[in-house]
């Protein structure tokens, strides 16, 4: 059995960030572990995002305080520790269109977030139809929010300069290592991997990404909830069409109540376009092909039923919401509807 003080568990941009800060500043950076399941760091959510560095408008600052200080810090962050790597760090800026009077109104509500965030006024400005049209030529709107504070990055390069330098901190990396089993006495976790490895540590940090509620009922937290997945789909636009904005644009999402954006046209670090993403219902965390899907459908629905989860599940504007995202996974054609409304 090994021992270390802090055992992280998940090996996404989280996990390897936490394991930075903590070997970084650790009097022994060999007493931190991280464990992640797949043969290399960050091969999910982390490297499969829309590489954008936000700027907190969007968060409530009632309820989502602790969000927006993270993303006000975090941008800082990333700029320094990007510009000291010699990784892209594209200070491109961001267009929210609102297209009705319904999404004006949601416009001057993230503008009162952005500067209770603690976004300087001067990158945070509201738009008329007019001023859209003289910024992008070829973005039709009712008004827009441009934020100035906005970034891509590529977040599976960053992850993998964390990587090395957690490495060269002397912090263990177990690739290819599942946590599959875990168990608390006496003040101490024992973790159990696919590998037949016993890890031992004073603290678990559960970054787990798409297995992380799995992890939490492991060890006897949340026992009661589940989790609920979408998988989010890009189609990365022909070189032609390179030139029609030198902005990503984001749209007021139609669904507020859910924590999704509605597909955008994304601007990248190294210049591709790209559309999306969508936020199809899958039933598991790695449900990139419909037969893996398909296998993990009925323990999901099992699971589902038990918790309080099938009152999502089971609701009329979900059901709408999740028919919809379907139809843009199935149909090139409506998705690039939906982006062009």
């Amino acid at each position: 059995m090994r021992n270390y003080q802090v055992a992280i568990v998940g090996g996404g941009i989280l996990g390897v960030s936490i394991s930075y800060f903590l070997s970084a500043h650790a009097k022994n950076p060999e007493s931190v572990v991280l464990i992640e399941q797949e043969k290399n760091i960050s091969q999910h959510t982390s490297s499969r995002n829309t590489g954008k560095v936000h700027a907190p408008f969007l968060y409530d600052p009632e309820k989502k305080k602790t969000f927006a200080k993270a993303a006000s810090l975090g941008y800082d962050l990333w700029e320094k520790y990007s510009d000291h790597k010699g990784l892209p760090f594209k200070r491109d800026g961001v267009l929210e269109v609102a297209l009705d009077e319904k999404g004006i109104n949601r416009l001057y509500t993230y503008l009162k977030w952005g500067i209770e965030n603690g976004i300087a006024k001067s990158n945070l400005l509201l738009l008329d139809k007019n001023e859209v049209a003289r910024m992008e030529p070829n973005v039709r709107c009712a008004s827009a929010i441009y934020c100035s504070k906005d970034a891509s990055v590529n977040y599976g390069a960053l992850s993998l300069a964390l990587m090395q330098d957690i490495q060269s901190f002397g912090c263990k990396l177990l690739l290819g290592h599942k946590a599959e089993r875990i168990s608390y006495s006496q003040g101490d976790y024992t973790i159990t991997t696919n590998q037949g490895t016993e890890v031992n540590a004073d603290y678990l940090v559960n970054a787990a990404g798409g297995n992380s509620m799995d992890i939490a009922h492991m060890i006897g937290i949340a026992e009661t909830y589940t989790d609920l997945h979408f998988r989010g789909e890009y189609w990365q636009a022909p070189l032609q069409y390179h030139d029609m904005t030198k902005l990503s644009i984001y749209s007021v999402p139609k669904h507020s109540e859910y924590p999704f954006l509605d597909p955008h046209w994304i601007v990248r670090a190294d210049g591709r376009r790209e559309v999306g993403p969508n936020a199809v219902p899958v039933f598991g965390p790695y449900a990139y092909t419909w037969r893996k899907n398909l296998a993990d459908m009925l323990p999901k629905i099992v699971e589902s039923s038990r918790t309080s989860a099938r009152k999502i599940v089971f609701d009329r504007q979900f059901l709408s919401l999740a028919g919809s995202e379907l139809k843009s996974s199935l149909s090139k054609t409506a998705m690039i509807n939906r982006v062009r409304e």
